[in-house]
């Protein structure tokens, strides 16, 4: 699975104005989306993260 931070594609302005708790918020949000995914093993999820995007 990939995904964006809110604010990080296509929206400059909103990039500004995101909360570091709304950041954390959408991390958990893809963790908890992939949970849900039958073929994924709760023991060997890892995360990577690049550059912002700046």
């Amino acid at each position: 699975m990939t995904f964006d931070l809110r604010g990080l594609r296509g929206y400059a302005l909103m990039r500004q104005t995101v909360t570091l708790a709304q950041s954390l918020d959408d991390i958990k949000a893809a963790y908890d989306q992939s949970m849900r995914l039958p073929y994924v093993d709760a023991q060997s999820i890892a995360m990577v993260g690049l550059s912002d995007g700046g």
